[in-house]
This record gives structure tokens, C-alpha cells and sequence, in this order.
């Protein structure tokens, strides 16, 4: 399984791994085997050009296709909750790396961290780790954008390739947003009937009552 991948991760992801090294290297060793060295080796040596990432739509194929992942958000509980992508799980960055977490781990299947800065470090660490990780690119934003967002709505995409891109992300809104393609009947409250006056507008009041 191969991602897509962008230039532009590349020098983000290999900065990351550095500064993440450093920081380890001062801190307990929660790696077993091979030494750091070793393994920040082994990670910038299998680095794509464009880093360890994954393209929304890519992820989206995946879920539906239902292709063996782990998918892990790693943004604020509140974020969370508003919208996280079907079957991802909540944790934080610290949560995520702690040792008895990262033992927990499967090793045969890709883990895809969704979230901002963190997901990158945490994408980082999990490689260091020896785990087939991989970090959402353009975190929730890019996702809304390249499976939720309607074709037509979409500048970017070339004019000639909207009916196709359009099709796909019909079938991708209906599978994780529920389907929004059939119109949505609105019914208005029926009008109670009017209620007829107790006496005549400007007159006298009705003579039945009391007393008739």
C-alpha cells in the first residue's frame, strides 16, 4: 500500500523526526532493539518524496473499500466531537506515544493520524517505533474539501474533470455524511382553522349565553 505523497511534507516530516530524535535521545528510552540511531536511519531511508502521508481521498477509498486501518484523531476533544471521520478514535498526542500505547498497536495495518502539528510528530514517533504510520494530509480541512465538498463548489478541480470527480464524491458524501443527493421535503404546520369571534366585530355580543 503505497500513499500519495507531496514534496511539501517531505521537509515538514524530516524536520519533525529530527527535533523528535533530539528530543528523545535526552529522554528513557521507550524504543527496544535497535538504537535510536539505528532507527531514525532506517525511517529517513524509507521516507517517500513527499514524506509519510496520505491523500483524503486515498483514506476515503480505503474506508469504504474497507482496507484493514487504524484511524487515530489526535485533536482537541471539542474538534472531535463537532466531526471526526467514521471509525477514527480520540487520543492525545501523549496518550498516543506512551509506551503501554504504542506496545497496543497493530503492526499490520497502517495507522493514519488525523489532526494539525501534532499528527505530524506523533506520525514521527510512531515510525521511530518501527509502526507503519502515516499522517492525513491537510488534516479534517482537507478532508472536507476532497471528499465532502460538492464538485461544482470546488475551483480547483479542472472543468472537464467535475462530472467524474463529481460522481465519486456523491458516493463518498453518502457513505460519510448520509446521503444528501435526494431533495429534502420541508413541510410547513397546516394553519389551525380561525377560531370564530365570541361577538360580531364592532357589535353587540352574541345574545346567547347567560341567562337565555
Amino acid at each position: 500500500m503505497k500513499p500519495t505523497v507531496t514534496l511539501r511534507w517531505k521537509v515538514l516530516g524530516f524536520a519533525g523526526m529530527i527535533a523528535l530524535g533530539a528530543l528523545l535521545a535526552i529522554m528513557p528510552s521507550r524504543l527496544s532493539g535497535a538504537s535510536l540511531e539505528t532507527r531514525l536511519a532506517d525511517v529517513a531511508a524509507a521516507m517517500p518524496a513527499g514524506g509519510f502521508v496520505v491523500r483524503p481521498g486515498e483514506l476515503a477509498d480505503w474506508i469504504v473499500d474497507a482496507t484493514p486501518v487504524l484511524l487515530v484523531d489526535v485533536r482537541d476533544h471539542w474538534a472531535y466531537d463537532e466531526y471526526h471521520i467514521e471509525g477514527a478514535e480520540h487520543r492525545f498526542l501523549a496518550e498516543l506515544v506512551a509506551p503501554d500505547s504504542v506496545n497496543g498497536l497493530p503492526d499490520d495495518r497502517p495507522i493514519v493520524i488525523v489532526g494539525g502539528e501534532s499528527a505530524g510528530q506523533a506520525t514521527a514517533m510512531l515510525r521511530l517505533a518501527g509502526k507503519d504510520a502515516y499522517t492525513l494530509e491537510g488534516g479534517i480541512s482537507g478532508w472536507w474539501r476532497d471528499v465532502v465538498t460538492p464538485a461544482s463548489a470546488d475551483p480547483a478541480i479542472p472543468e472537464s474533470e467535475r462530472p467524474a470527480v463529481a460522481a465519486r464524491r456523491l458516493a463518498w458524501r453518502a457513505r460519510f455524511l448520509g446521503s444528501v443527493s435526494a431533495p429534502v421535503a420541508i413541510t410547513a404546520p397546516v394553519p389551525s382553522a380561525p377560531k370564530a369571534p365570541a361577538s360580531k366585530p364592532g357589535g353587540k355580543a352574541s345574545g346567547r349565553g347567560k341567562g337565555c
